[in-house]
């Protein structure tokens, strides 16, 4: 397996995308709900301090949650997972190009184009009760070298990720914040290659989400499934990407002035 630790420097030009149907629907119905709920109050005005989210005023979870039940009414319909986005221009300072010369001749460029699709579908909702619910998520990560117009731009990586999860939306009191979703989760995570290039791994996962007003923290924790096979093509696979993820949001704005 060739790795190697490179510095990556990002330009902060960036497109999100939510180009996916059920999102694109549970956000208008979602967003006419929330000016329903509000259209009792007075509008603030632009000095007006962002209100902590009560009964008539959903917080970020409370408003990603209503969107995804939405989409449930339509059974053709996907929602969002991980980030998606689209990355014009990336940097790599130090690219590794000696491997894919010495193999297949290519020259990587440290200039190229990064982008992300990820998508989920429920699959069973309320497993145990009025709780637990069954989905499957896939996520795609491709590494396009566009601007190497003398070799028909090829991509040079692209890695591909399922996972399936098992959520359960609580309400526990963790110090000053609430643990509204735990998720018990397998991701099998590829590149589709073989031999030195080949990166292939298993894990299994715990997703914890906090929220406290419009601030959100995800810790997820993982571990890696070892290999069964006679020979490891990855036996280090954890030291580059790591054993676990923190993810931070925070809105800055009153959703309900939106």
């Amino acid at each position: 397996m060739v790795i190697k630790k490179n510095r990556l420097i990002f330009f902060t030009l960036f497109i999100l995308l939510t180009s996916t149907p059920g999102y694109a629907f549970g956000f208008e119905t979602g967003k006419a709900t929330a000016e329903k709920k509000t259209e009792s109050h007075a509008q603030p005005n632009e000095n007006s301090e962002p209100l902590e989210p009560t009964e008539d005023v959903p917080s970020f979870f409370e408003r990603r949650m209503t969107f995804e039940k939405i989409s449930d009414f339509n059974p053709f319909s996907v929602s969002p997972h991980k980030q998606n986005y689209l990355l014009p221009l990336t940097y790599n300072s130090s690219p590794n190009g000696a491997a894919y010369r010495s193999l297949t001749g290519d020259r990587i460029q440290k200039a190229e184009i990064k982008f992300q699709l990820s998508l989920k579908i429920l699959m069973i909702r309320n497993l145990f009760g009025d709780n637990g619910h069954f989905a499957f998520a896939y996520t795609q990560t491709s590494f396009w070298q566009a601007y190497q117009f003398h070799h028909s731009s090829p991509f040079r990586e692209t890695n591909h990720e399922a996972e399936f999860m098992l959520s359960f939306v609580r309400d526990a009191s963790m110090w000053t914040l609430k643990n509204k979703m735990l998720t018990l989760g397998f991701s099998h995570q590829s590149n589709g290659r073989a031999g030195i290039f080949s990166r292939s791994w298993n894990r299994i996962y715990v997703d914890f989400l906090f929220e406290k007003g419009y601030f959100l923290l995800g810790i997820k924790p993982w571990l890696r499934i070892p290999d069964r096979t006679e020979e490891d093509d990855n036996p280090d696979i954890e030291k580059y990407y790591g054993y676990g993820r923190v993810f931070v949001l925070y809105q800055r704005d009153n959703p309900a002035a939106q």
